[in-house]
């Protein structure tokens, strides 16, 4: 095992004196910048220029984050209720949109855009461009890269996973999805995890920390898209092959908590994580059983949950599906595997990592990280996900209630992270063969299947004469696998008999060049695929504007403002994105969605157009001298109570006190009510009535809304099952409502705040430590 490298530690073999240190420093900057460059140039200036929408579901998913930047240019504030959307719902229900916001790795972003936004000013489409592409995919290269040089000695061969990384599927292509915000905090943890273990000093064990609390921060980014399935798999098989490493962490506590010093760090340690558990556990338990994800088919009120597997049934896939890491292109997948949505989740990682794999198991399988990331991929990749039916996941679905009313796609569990194992894993393959280690019989049967695999490729590239013409399904791969496998193979055949180090290195660089066409190649050919010809036809990873109809665009700067008809949303008229997002049922309140899928409720959504699956009109506000009383419960009996569907007016209160003490006939009431500030937290009005009566407001209920009127609070009375009312008195008010989710907030700031103090402890603590080396 090799020492730390330089720029991790305080000494290594090439770089023990300062200079040496700020050299390779000076190198990880480089390559960390080059490819920066290079991504932005091939992949991420067609979006800053809003040439191209991101596709798939992260088109959808940002028309939230829109609201959310139109927030804080607004009024500086995080949204917490989205009004537009069902009749209202926090806006944190939404976990795998809202959350990577909130992460705090993101927040420099948020920070950011206030900065630039007020004294430049910019559009928030291209923020959010910005965002989804250059900002994110910058954090997780520098996770990825630092993986690679704790693992791997050379600095050519460590640079291989980053180069490999940028742009191989896991960031051209999963933007549609939006993976790469819970992938930041995932590849740091497992950097944190591997430092420890290498090194087991006090100050490795206190950032495995920090990185273990980013990671559960995140965990309720959609349970199954969380990357807590691989970052899991892979800490238990290196525990397993490790257990020193747990000792030696009880050591260290042990020896902490000896002294005032270290039981401060311990325990302000064991409080961070306590706090990045909280901060996506609390939205997580204040949603459960009320705010549900709606996938279509009946809504069972008196159920915990609405989704099983037997409304949406479990995706499942061939074990041998794996290959779609070695798959360039979609026609194998789409004409011959015939593979659910045409092929277009596919996992192509290049072909230089087959060789380099074959050499990293075959030079250096026996330690106990390479075999870890091994294990870890197959478990994840080659086997939890692709198994025939994987009935333990369909019970957990089923009968867990902590992820029961999430997406049940199988294939989300891992989500095709674990890949980054096999990118490190080339590395390592690599930075063997380039150490030209003594000769061996591991080295000599890496020969052999070097050559074979090199006689391999020319075949398949040379079977293309016996296709029947050009648009034969497996021409355009055949050719493209076969020829880049041969390369790759000879390549390292070559650089792995090769004794002079200059020759090597010229091997090397070829290597790099060939890997880079490869993954360009297919990117390219995936990001032009379109066809048949519609605006979704690039589902894998862009949409051309010039495809986009018009009403379907996104604005650049959105902003709230109360609506009265579809032509003045906050998003254009008819906006219905193909991810469900906005504007559709997609997440309501379980009482909105009983009233939505009942005929009989139906009558008391008067502000929801069933024919487009849009809000009509915000805020909405009408006047009641006084509502019927019916219980709560009511609501399981939609249908069969003929008296909840002729009731007029068509109000119901379910506070028997509140009705018994207006006393009066449920009526309509005379009056006006004019907006005076509408945000996404907050709305105030004046209302002007000569009686008494209530307000009602047809917004969801939420326990975290209050209103004041004249500034004095009121009781928030549930109206209509799913919405909202205040006793209002005769004359001229001002009623304010506020939505004010405290325990969410308060869990987020106090995450956020012990994050920042402990990031910035941990840099000083680094610097101190390279100081005294």
């Amino acid at each position: 095992m090799r020492r730390p490298s330089a720029v991790l530690a305080p000494a290594e073999t090439a770089f023990d004196a300062p200079s040496g240190r700020w050299r390779g420093l000076l190198w990880d900057a480089l390559v960390l910048g080059a490819l920066i460059f290079l991504y932005t140039v091939i992949f991420a200036r067609g979006f800053l220029s809003r040439r191209y929408y991101l596709a798939g579901d992260t088109y959808g998913s940002l028309g939230m984050h829109s609201e959310i930047f139109s927030s804080l240019r607004a009024t500086r504030q995080l949204p917490w209720w989205d009004p537009t959307l069902c009749d209202g719902v926090p806006i944190y229900v939404f976990n795998t949109l809202f959350d990577p916001f909130l992460n705090f790795a993101t927040l420099p972003s948020i920070f950011a855009f206030q900065v630039v936004d007020r004294l430049f000013g910019v559009h928030i489409s291209t923020w959010l461009a910005f965002e989804h592409t250059i900002y994110v995919f910058s954090l997780c290269l520098l996770g990825v890269y630092l993986i690679s040089r704790e693992l791997i000695e050379d600095r050519w061969a460590a640079a291989l996973p980053a180069l490999l990384f940028t742009f191989c599927y896991l960031q051209v292509m999963n933007f549609k999805d939006a993976y790469l915000y819970p992938m930041i905090p995932a590849v740091f943890f497992i950097y944190g995890l591997i430092r420890f273990v290498r090194r087991r000093r006090p100050l490795d064990l206190a950032w495995l920390v920090f990185f273990a609390a980013l990671l559960l921060s995140m965990v309720g980014s959609e349970f199954m898209q969380s990357a807590a399935f691989w970052t899991t798999a892979f800490a238990l098989f290196l525990a397993a092959l490790e257990p020193s490493a747990i000792m030696d962490a009880f050591a260290i506590l042990r020896r902490a908590l000896g002294g005032p010093r270290g039981r401060l760090i311990v325990t302000f340690g064991a409080v961070l994580l306590v706090c990045g558990f909280l901060a996506t556990y609390v939205s997580f338990r204040l949603n459960g059983g009320h705010l549900l994800r709606f996938r279509g088919g009946p809504v069972d009120y008196l159920g915990s949950r609405s989704i099983t597997t037997q409304d949406v049934p479990v995706e499942h896939s061939e074990i041998w599906t794996v290959i779609f890491n070695w798959l360039p292109f979609s026609d194998v997948h789409k004409d011959v595997l015939a593979f659910a949505w045409g092929g277009h989740d596919y996992r192509y990682i290049g072909l230089a990592t087959v060789p380099l794999l074959l050499a990293a198991f075959l030079l250096a399988g026996s330690e106990s990280f390479v075999l870890a990331l091994g294990l870890g991929y197959f478990l994840c990749d080659a086997f939890v996900i692709y198994t025939q039916q994987n009935l333990a996941y369909q019970a957990l679905v089923d009968r867990w209630p902590l992820i029961k009313d999430i997406r049940n796609m199988l294939t989300l569990m891992p989500r095709g992270g674990s890949a980054i194992f096999l990118l490190v894993l080339s590395g390592v393959g690599l930075d063997r063969i380039l150490r030209r280690g003594p000769a061996s019989p591991q080295r000599d049967a890496l020969a052999a299947a070097l050559k074979l695999l090199a006689a391999a490729g020319l075949a398949l590239f040379a079977s293309i004469c016996f296709f029947t013409g050009a648009s034969h399904p497996l021409v355009h791969t055949a050719a493209h696998v076969g020829l880049y496998l041969a390369l790759f193979s000879i390549i390292s055949w070559l650089m792995l008999g090769e004794a002079d180090a200059g020759r090597r290195r010229r091997l090397c660089a070829a290597l790099f060049f060939l890997a880079f066409t490869d993954l360009v190649v297919s990117a390219s050919y995936h990001m032009d695929v379109n066809d048949p010809p519609r605006w979704w036809g690039s589902w894998e990873a862009r949409i051309p504007v010039s495809d986009l109809p018009a009403n379907l665009r996104l604005p650049d700067d959105p902003a709230l403002k109360p609506s009265t008809s579809e032509a003045t949303d906050i998003f254009p008229p008819g906006f219905t994105v193909n991810a469900g997002l906005h504007h559709s049922v997609y997440a309501a309140t379980k009482d909105w969605l009983v009233l939505y899928t009942h005929p009989a409720g139906r009558r008391f959504l008067s502000t929801w157009d069933f024919q487009t699956n849009i809000q009509s009109s915000y805020p909405r506000f009408e006047l009641y001298t006084n509502g019927y009383y019916e219980p709560l419960g009511a609501l399981a009996n939609i249908d069969k109570d003929p008296g909840l569907a002729t009731r007029q007016p068509p109000f119901l209160l379910h506070d028997q006190v509140a009705v018994a003490q207006a006393g009066v006939k449920p009526e309509r009431l005379a009056g006006r009510v004019d907006t005076l500030s509408f945000s996404f937290n907050s709305v105030a009005v004046r209302t002007q009535t000569a009686k008494p009566g209530f307000l009602y407001y047809l917004d969801a209920y939420e326990p975290y809304w209050s209103a004041t009127i004249d500034g004095r609070e009121v009781p928030v009375y549930r109206a209509n099952f799913a919405f909202k009312a205040v006793v209002l008195p005769a004359g001229e008010h001002t009623v304010r409502w506020v939505y004010d989710p405290w325990p969410v907030r308060l869990s987020l700031y106090l995450y956020w705040l012990l994050a920042a103090l402990a990031l910035a402890g941990l840099l000083g603590w680094e610097t101190l430590e390279g100081a005294a080396a």
